[in-house]
């Protein structure tokens, strides 16, 4: 499987780009890309009266079912290739007790007992 890897990423690549394009030519409110190619309603454009509105969604509905497939594949492949988890990387087993003096900044020594606070209540 690791051999096709370049090419669905090379084709998800330019099934982005394509349907950038794609949706750049769409005809839109105002003059755009688009009315160059027949979304100005001509008969005399690139493909035809009124055909660029249904040519241009139904290509940009294929590209966008391509460009999700390929992202779908390719976050598979790269799940099946990484067989280590965060969770292996030598962290401190559960039930295993940690000495004091680890936990200590600047590695000071804690001393066993704690004081209690002074219950005097004055100076």
């Amino acid at each position: 499987m690791e051999f096709l890897v370049p090419f669905i990423k090379t084709a998800h690549i330019a099934v982005a780009f394509i349907m950038i394009v794609i949706i750049l030519m769409q005809p839109g409110g105002s003059d755009e890309l688009g009315t160059v190619f027949g979304g100005g309603g001509t008969s005399e454009s690139v493909f035809g009266a009124g055909g660029a509105t249904t040519f241009l969604s139904k290509a940009t509905r294929f590209m966008a079912v391509v460009f999700v497939a390929t992202s779908l594949l390719l976050g598979y492949i790269s799940i099946r290739q990484s067989s280590s988890s965060v969770f292996d990387s030598g962290g401190v087993p559960a039930g295993t007790e940690i000495p004091a003096e680890a936990n200590a900044p600047g590695g000071a020594e804690v001393p066993d007992e704690t004081p209690a606070p002074d219950s005097s209540g004055g100076e």
